[in-house]
């Protein structure tokens, strides 16, 4: 759907804090990378999985990263965040799978007999999601469920100021 949006870290987790607990899981990977002699990246992700219902899976992506080596540009370490989201829609019941890989756990979405992504995951454990549907794992949200919570959260923010 669109990738590598710019997003401030405040503001994903802002987005985030909308959502209850059942209605997204939450992964981390390290896409940790070096490019060699003195330009150096570190990147690590938060991986998030919703649904909208039977069938449909939304993957947001955010990335933190930090860029080091460019004096030329700043003293300091760069840091830039961003967003991707990619979003899954099938006929067929969407399923978890979790497995070991690479030495890492692995989440999979299999559509049937396919595999349409996997994810390396940091610090989680997917083995309750295993052989799932997603429907089965996940809450559904509704992008106007979503638009509502955001509205009343601004409003109680609002009243404080008010006060």
């Amino acid at each position: 759907m669109f990738f590598n949006q710019e997003i401030s870290k405040d503001a994903m987790e802002e987005f985030i804090s909308l959502l209850e607990a059942d209605e997204y899981l939450k992964g981390q990977s390290n896409g940790g990378h070096d490019f060699g002699g003195e330009h150096k990246r570190e990147s690590t992700f938060d991986h998030y999985y919703l649904t909208f219902g039977e069938g449909t899976l939304l993957e947001l992506t955010f990335r933190e990263s930090e860029f080091k080596g460019y004096e030329e540009i700043s003293r300091e370490p760069i840091k830039e965040c961003g967003v991707s989201c990619k979003m899954y829609i099938s006929e067929e019941d969407l399923v978890f799978q979790t497995s070991y890989e690479y030495g890492f756990p692995m989440l999979k979405m299999n559509q049937g007999e396919n595999e349409i992504f996997s994810s390396p995951t940091l610090k989680n454990d997917y083995s309750q999601c295993n052989g799932r549907k997603v429907n089965e794992v996940l809450s559904p949200i509704s992008p106007e469920t979503l638009i509502e919570r955001f509205y009343e959260k601004k409003q109680q923010e609002v009243k404080k100021q008010t006060k």
